[in-house]
């Protein structure tokens, strides 16, 4: 079976992404833990998924390269909309703290 850095039929979003993480890092120093916080799931997830969607394999097969071809992979499929994710709950703290902010004035 021909493995790759592309997302497994069965593999979801969340996974991948944790998945083209994993791979950017240099293979001394990858940490679960890292991937595990930037995706919002727990280590031993990380380790699940690993294991599960043979994440060594799939970075061996994909060559010296793999690093960035992860980064390249990932850019193209999630960077603009985890931006604009991270952007909206940006907006939403900002109008909390502003109403937070507006509430004591009108109360002053």
């Amino acid at each position: 079976m021909k493995l790759s850095l592309a997302r497994l039929e069965d593999e979801k979003e969340q996974a991948h992404r944790a998945f083209l993480l994993f791979a950017m890092q240099a293979p001394k120093k990858r940490s679960q833990r890292c991937v595990s916080k930037a995706v919002s799931v727990s280590a031993p997830t990380i380790g699940d998924w690993k294991k599960r969607f043979m994440w060594e394999e799939r970075i061996k097969e994909a060559g010296p390269a793999h690093d960035s071809i992860a980064q390249k992979t990932y850019n193209e499929l999630y960077f603009k909309k985890m931006y604009l994710y991270l952007k909206t709950i940006m907006h939403r703290i900002y109008m909390k703290d502003y109403q937070i902010v507006l509430m004591r004035i009108i109360k002053k």
